[in-house]
């Protein structure tokens, strides 16, 4: 052994050799809490409780006598924070069984006919399933109010009293001016010139139906 080695020195020999530690991965993990799902909240603690409001009218007739499935969805954007859904079957006539699936292991609500709620939090996908009409000769159809509840915790999402109205006759009103203190009106329309805003009903329906 080479007289320059570290391993020659007579201080070599009272020390041990000890190799770093191997800690368990889950000492580096920042671990979530479970959730509770079967934590109870009362919404009617809350002062204000936003929703999302959303109206569903399936008509079928002879010439068109099957309603088919649509994909798999979780309702709302991450930005409107939709932590539940609620549905309310409340018209329903010659069709048959409208059928709520969820892409999840567990048993699904049947809607019979008649009005029929269902809730369930906003974590699994969901969707209609297909359904017909039991008289082919006549028309039926299956009407659905749905309401998308926002996280009460979050007080970051804007509802619609802080929006000003986007419909194009309210603008047009001028029984509702007062909505408008002083000249805000006129400077919204101003900065808003060259394009077709607000949006009058025939050129909204025509976006949705294109997007």
């Amino acid at each position: 052994m080479s007289t320059n080695s570290p391993f020659s020195h007579p201080w070599w020999g009272q020390y041990s050799w000890v190799g770093p530690s191997a800690r368990c991965l889950d000492e580096w993990l920042i671990m979530e809490e479970s959730p509770e799902f079967d934590k109870v909240i009362d919404v009617k603690s809350f002062e204000n409780l936003k929703v999302v409001v959303k109206l569903t009218d399936i008509q079928l007739t002879p010439e068109n006598p099957r309603y088919e499935s649509g994909s798999w969805n979780v309702e709302g954007r991450i930005n409107e924070d939709i932590v539940a859904t609620v549905l309310y079957y409340y018209d329903m006539d010659n069709v048959s069984q409208c059928k709520l699936s969820f892409r999840t292991a567990f048993e699904d609500p049947v809607c019979e006919q008649g009005a029929e709620v269902v809730i369930f939090p906003n974590m699994y996908q969901s969707r209609i399933d297909s359904f017909e009409l039991k008289d082919k000769t006549k028309p039926g159809y299956c009407k659905i109010l749905s309401f998308f509840i926002v996280d009460p915790y979050n007080t970051n999402v804007i509802s619609t009293d802080k929006v000003p109205p986007q419909q194009q006759e309210w603008w047009d009103d001028e029984e509702l001016n007062y909505l408008y203190p002083g000249n805000t009106k006129e400077v919204i329309l101003q900065l808003k010139q060259g394009g077709a805003w607000p949006m009058s009903l025939e050129e909204a329906k025509r976006v949705r139906r294109t997007y």
